[in-house]
């Protein structure tokens, strides 16, 4: 058959291009710390791409625990404002490593009291306007977490990124939780601790 043919002509892929292991991904200097991981640029070297990569400041079971339901539950929310998460990957010394799409930009606090800045480089005219754009964004990402279950607890302008061409990504879904029915004990569910955020 025809098919037969096609799948008879596909090129072998070159071994050398292939990597595995923790070869596999490169990591670098460090883009942020919060209070329980640190965020560094990394590359996956089987594809060439630029990557953040989220580690625990130190390793627990507990945390790590806590960072892979985190990864977990943030794989589930593929959305446009919501940072996808590529793969999870053991390091050279078997931590866990998160790696990410590497978002390049500022945080909306940053930026919302600046309307010079907005105009300049956003072309805001009203910079009311356009911080309404934002969080007209950030409820987007939440009304479809919300319709998975998923409750983000922490939304605030330092949690929410502005890349250089307006991309708006809600961040840091370190405390977000399921509610409803637990139907995977993987993830973190608001029972667990039904108390949590920024005051």
């Amino acid at each position: 058959p025809m098919s037969g043919r096609l799948f008879a002509q596909r090129p072998a892929v070159p071994t050398s291009l292939v990597v595995d292991g923790p070869e596999r991904l490169a990591v670098g200097s460090t883009l942020g710390e919060g209070g329980m991981a640190t965020v560094r640029r990394g590359v996956q070297t089987n594809l060439g791409r630029a990557v953040a990569i989220k580690t625990l400041r130190d390793e627990t079971p507990s945390g790590t625990h806590r960072l892979l339901q985190e990864a977990r539950l943030t794989a589930r929310l593929q959305h446009p404002n919501i940072v996808p998460v590529h793969e999870i990957v053991q390091g050279h010394g078997g931590e866990l490593q998160v790696v990410l799409k590497e978002v390049k930009g500022e945080l909306w606090a940053s930026l919302m009291h600046q309307p010079a800045i907005l105009r300049s480089r956003f072309g805001a005219e009203d910079a009311l306007d356009w911080n309404l754009g934002v969080l007209s964004a950030i409820c987007n990402a939440l009304a479809f977490a919300h319709e998975q279950c998923v409750l983000h607890r922490d939304v605030k302008p330092t949690n929410v990124m502005v890349g250089r061409f307006g991309e708006i990504y809600l961040l840091d879904w370190g405390i977000a939780a399921v509610w409803g029915e637990r139907t995977d004990p993987a993830l973190a569910h608001v029972e667990d601790a039904p108390i949590a955020g920024t005051l």
